[in-house]
């Protein structure tokens, strides 16, 4: 959100907000104006808090190696691809193996559905 506005957004609205709100927001600021509800901003930011206690949560469950390879695994490197960069392919499947038992994951979806659902990405 903030990111959004220090680009250059002048209006915001957040996918889950009623569809009223869209169109007030697209007149208000096609009036020229700035359109922020504040509702909308404390959810943001409840969210935004809320997802970094979780990747907090999760940093002390993995390694920052294993968190590494959870973000290579996320952008859609394979085993292969990942060992070529960093280390032995045969490391890899270990770290994943231990990411995994320490998430309560069962492969590579699941962790890729993780990290999405708990802001790793």
């Amino acid at each position: 959100m903030a990111a959004a506005v220090r680009l250059g957004a002048w209006g915001l609205v957040l996918k889950e907000m009623a569809p009223q709100m869209l169109v007030q927001c697209v007149r208000t600021v096609s009036a020229g104006e700035r359109w922020l509800d504040n509702r909308s901003i404390v959810r943001a930011l409840e969210k935004i808090t809320q997802r970094e206690a979780e990747v907090g949560r999760i940093a002390t469950l993995v390694t920052p190696r294993e968190l590494e390879i959870i973000r290579m695994v996320v952008t859609g490197l394979r085993n292969k691809e990942i060992a070529g960069l960093t280390i032995p392919e045969g490391t890899v499947k270990l770290h994943l193996h231990n990411i995994y038992e320490k998430l309560q994951v069962d492969g590579r979806m699941a962790l890729l559905l993780y990290a999405q659902d708990h802001g790793l990405v």
